[in-house]
This record gives C-alpha cells, sequence and structure tokens, in this order.
C-alpha cells in the first residue's frame, strides 16, 4: 500500500512541475551582444475596379483594361541587428543594416516597372534600460525628427512590436492589443487600426507556439471604408526572448473615392507577411 502511495506521490509531483514548466513569462526584449537577423517577405494580390471621369480612368479604359485589375506585388527585406556590450547605464549599443529590395510588380500579368530601386541603410543607436531603441544617427543623410519617427516605427514592426501581459501564461490563454499604423493611398493616409489576438497552443523544446487572429478598420472617412480579417502563426524562442517565425495572412475589402483624381476604387486584397528570423 505505501508502494502505491509513493507512486502517486510522485506522479503528482511530476505533475505539477510539468504545469509549471507550461507557464512562462513572456517578453520581447534584444540581448547585448547578439545578432538578430531577420528576412521578411511580403506578397499582396490586389483586385481594382475603377470608375470616374478623370483623364487617367479615360486614358486606362481607352488601353482597353478590362476589370478587375489584377495587382501582384512582390517585397523583400533583410534586416541584422547587431548588438554591443551591456553598459553601467544598463544599456548597450546597437547597429542596424536595413536592405530593402525593389518590388516586383504585375498588372494583369504583365510587368511592371518598380520604380524605385533597391535601398541600403545603416542605423545606429541605443538599447535603453527600459527596453527601447534610441536611434541616433542612419547612414547617408540628416536625421530628422519626423524621419527618426518613422525608422523607430518600421523597427518596431520587425521586431514585431508585441506587447505581451505582464503576467505568466499557459496553453489556451490569449492577449488582445490594438496596433494603430498609416496607410499611405492616393491623395490620402488613413489611419487603420489592427486588432491582434494570440492565442498560447503549446510550449515545446524551448519553443512557444501561437495563433494569431486579426481584425483591421479604418476610422471613419467620408471618401472610403475598409476592413479585413486574418490570421497567422507565431513561433517565440524563450531563451533568446524573441519570435523566430510569424507569418500573417489578411483578406481585406476596400471602397474608396479619390475626389483629387476625379476616381473611384473598390475590390479586395489578400496579403500574406512572413517574417523569419535568427538570434546567435
Amino acid at each position: 500500500m505505501k508502494k502505491y502511495l509513493s507512486i502517486i506521490l510522485l506522479l503528482l509531483i511530476a505533475g505539477l512541475r510539468s504545469n509549471a514548466q507550461s507557464e512562462v513569462q513572456f517578453t520581447l526584449k534584444m540581448m547585448p551582444n547578439r545578432t538578430y537577423s531577420s528576412n521578411i517577405k511580403m506578397n499582396m494580390d490586389m483586385e481594382m475596379n475603377y470608375g470616374g471621369d478623370s483623364a487617367v480612368v479615360k486614358k486606362m479604359k481607352a488601353s482597353g483594361a478590362g476589370m478587375p485589375m489584377l495587382l501582384q506585388t512582390e517585397t523583400a527585406t533583410t534586416a541584422e541587428i547587431k548588438t554591443g556590450a551591456l553598459t553601467a547605464a544598463n544599456d548597450f549599443p546597437f547597429t542596424m543594416d536595413l536592405k530593402q529590395m525593389a518590388a516586383k510588380s504585375t498588372m494583369n500579368g504583365k510587368d511592371l516597372p518598380s520604380g524605385v530601386t533597391g535601398t541600403n541603410q545603416t542605423m545606429s543607436g541605443v538599447y535603453t534600460a527600459d527596453g527601447k531603441m534610441d536611434i541616433q544617427s542612419i547612414s547617408g543623410t540628416t536625421m530628422t525628427a519626423a524621419m527618426k519617427e518613422s525608422m523607430t516605427k518600421m523597427v518596431k514592426n520587425i521586431m514585431g512590436a508585441i506587447e505581451f501581459p505582464d503576467k505568466a501564461m499557459k496553453p489556451g490563454d490569449t492577449f488582445t492589443q490594438d496596433m494603430p499604423f498609416d496607410m499611405p493611398l492616393p491623395g490620402m493616409t488613413p489611419k487603420m487600426l489592427m486588432k491582434a489576438t494570440y492565442k498560447l497552443i503549446d510550449i515545446q523544446a524551448g519553443k512557444a507556439n501561437f495563433d494569431l487572429a486579426f481584425v483591421m478598420t479604418v476610422n471613419a472617412l467620408p471618401t472610403m471604408s475598409m476592413n479585413g480579417t486574418g490570421g497567422g502563426k507565431m513561433v517565440y524562442d524563450i531563451a533568446s526572448s524573441y519570435p523566430t517565425s510569424t507569418v500573417q495572412n489578411m483578406n481585406i475589402t476596400y471602397d474608396m473615392a479619390i475626389p483629387q483624381q476625379q476616381m473611384h476604387l473598390n475590390g479586395k486584397m489578400k496579403m500574406m507577411i512572413d517574417q523569419q528570423s535568427v538570434v546567435k
């Protein structure tokens, strides 16, 4: 009888240990003396119906362009962030090499000139004690406040811009965050809001696997409506406190008027963003 009680006790202890190990306090942070390499690919399929009395619309119709018009775009970006040694102020320096390849686009199956060549930029700054990246210089240009803000947003997007809850999570737990961003469009820059829900599925071999769900809306504008939903998956490496794989898919519908060009557009978009990262 004592033998069976001992076995049951050991099983209960093992179960408690297993449960304890399945709860993790997640944070998103960078560490000193590391290299963070990321490859980001984005594919977009956009279906456009157009109308209006502008010269642009008349020219498109005269050329025989049918509806809907199908625009496909592929972009690729690589980023390498190298961090230095921790200082007495509990911060550390970093440099970031960012390479954006020229976009590849087709319209109704025909290649379109990109109009923009690939760009290479190097930034440097300090990763502060409170976990923020303070960009202090950008190669080849005089950094303005607007440029600093723009590049800071880009770096946050590359890092994931995730705000984990300040408590431990276990499989099945979820958290939701709002992610505002701007979407530049002809004649306007609407404020978009994406509500992202992260659900922890499991924790295996030091990796946490999340399912993602998105709902996108645009702030009320008299000339535009846009909404979308999507999903994806994220793999978070516990040892490095960093997501190593994120894949997002979104389906968006839109209807907009462009008064400046006397045009009206509507249609739908499919977007896929695939980011793979390695931490050394």
